[in-house]
């Protein structure tokens, strides 16, 4: 887990310090950097690197810094400079390892895979879902327990939800499909994108090897907003190691008021994303005024103190 990254000449950030906690969600409008936050973490993975385009207001003589303090491997460090040619020279120190991406499509995660040998030691889901329908082939035939857990929460979240279906329509493939209504089985196509990606978090929640790190994008897209309090429960599942093998680091960016209604301020963490008073247009980070937003919390929910204060609401202040 990071409990803290600090960025130096990074795209929108001249500088940025921020600390993270196990559930991590970042707000603000849009170009304020938070997706820029959710890069940076990802470029200090082992596969990671930066472009020249990733420099500060693209200032060839700034050297680009992201680093991470983790618990486990105390210092990730990643520095680039340009060399004599141009190029962007990469100076590591620890590298971070298990990291999930992911931002589903907004059409729904798809529901046919090419499935997975029984040797596969990850079982990635995929950035987009894409390898759903495999997973939960790999879990019906490998890992019966967690399987019917599955199916339980999807039964308890869903009315009318009954089973899980996953079709071999040849030996390479794996299709997903449901028995909803009394033993009516649909095709994963016919269904909502909202309940696909129910689907997808409930498996995520379960998953018997989940990453160390998940990165998410706007993970409201298709989703009721009454659902969104158990996509919220699910994640800090996942953060507190409920169902999965263990704990997993969550950070995810929403523009969801109805989201963020379901954040816990004791425990989360909530970042705030703007543009500074600048010429420049660098963004920054703050964190959510805990003690401030107390006097509000006594009759509005934090999602309807953002939507009718806006960011500023948040920490009681213009940053810059």
């Amino acid at each position: 887990m990071l409990t803290r990254i600090e960025i130096e000449n990074y795209r929108c950030f001249p500088s940025l310090n921020v600390e993270l906690r196990p559930l991590t969600v970042l707000i603000g409008l849009n170009n304020t950097g938070k997706s820029a936050l959710l890069d940076a973490i990802l470029a200090l993975r082992k596969d990671g690197k930066l472009e020249l385009s990733d420099q500060w207001r693209l200032q060839s003589d700034s050297m680009v810094s992201i680093r991470a303090d983790s618990p486990e491997t105390h210092n990730l460090v990643l520095r680039h400079k340009r060399d004599a040619i141009g190029q962007l020279v990469p100076a590591r120190g620890s590298i971070l390892e298990g990291v999930a991406f992911v931002h589903l499509p907004s059409a729904g995660v798809p529901c046919l895979d090419q499935g997975f040998r029984d040797s596969e030691k990850e079982l990635p889901l995929g950035d987009q879902g894409e390898h759903l329908a495999s997973v939960l082939d790999y879990l019906l035939r490998k890992d019966r327990k967690r399987f019917d857990g599955i199916v339980a929460t999807l039964r308890e979240l869903v009315p009318g939800f009954e089973d899980l279906v996953v079709d071999t329509p040849d030996p390479q493939s794996r299709h997903l499909g449901v028995v909803l209504d009394h033993g009516l089985q649909l095709p994963g196509e016919a269904l909502s994108v909202g309940l696909r990606h129910l689907i997808f978090f409930v498996t995520l929640a379960y998953h018997p090897r989940a990453p160390q790190i998940i990165l998410i994008e706007e993970p409201e897209h298709g989703v009721h907003p009454r659902r969104l309090g158990d996509i919220v429960r699910l994640l800090r599942s996942i953060s507190q190691g409920k169902y999965c093998s263990r704990p997993a680091q969550v950070v995810l960016t929403t523009h969801s008021p109805f989201l963020l209604d379901h954040v816990d301020l004791d425990q989360d963490q909530l970042l705030i994303f703007q543009r500074e008073n600048s010429a420049e247009g660098a963004r920054t980070a703050i964190p959510a005024d805990k003690e401030r937003l107390r006097v509000f919390l006594d009759e509005f929910m934090l999602g309807e103190v953002w939507f009718n204060e806006s960011e500023e609401g948040l920490i009681g202040r213009t940053s810059g």
